[in-house]
């Protein structure tokens, strides 16, 4: 596809969300910080935990990983399991809808390979 077609694919698209007052899903999960960082530690290895989830990213509250995730489940990109066993716990899968995203996040991989700027000292 050229980047003609692209521009073109592009404002059809964003025409006909705008005129149907449709939500820009992709955009949204993409822009929420720990959204796409938890896609981008599922799509490695799947299902987790979510303290595996969390050690992946120290940076991060539980309440805000939490909070993310119920929005990912919400959206329909993860599925949340729980096992009623002794002990009990809980694992997180990417549903069909996230891997979707795969092609995505591989995309921004390759963009910041090329593009981004390196770590300054």
């Amino acid at each position: 596809m050229t980047e003609r077609e692209m521009v073109r694919a592009i404002l059809e698209h964003t025409e006909y969300l705008r005129r149907n007052r449709l939500p820009y899903e992709g955009f949204e999960i993409m822009q929420t910080k720990w959204c796409a960082r938890i896609l981008l530690e599922l799509c490695q290895r799947t299902p987790q935990r979510f303290g595996e989830l969390k050690r992946a990213m120290p940076e991060i509250s539980n309440v805000v990983l939490s909070s993310a995730l119920k929005t990912l489940v919400e959206r329909g990109m993860v599925v949340r399991t729980q096992f009623n066993e002794i002990p009990p716990h809980v694992e997180y899968d990417l549903t069909e809808k996230g891997r979707g995203m795969l092609t995505v996040i591989y995309e921004i991989i390759r963009w910041e390979e090329r593009y981004a700027s390196p770590p300054q000292p």
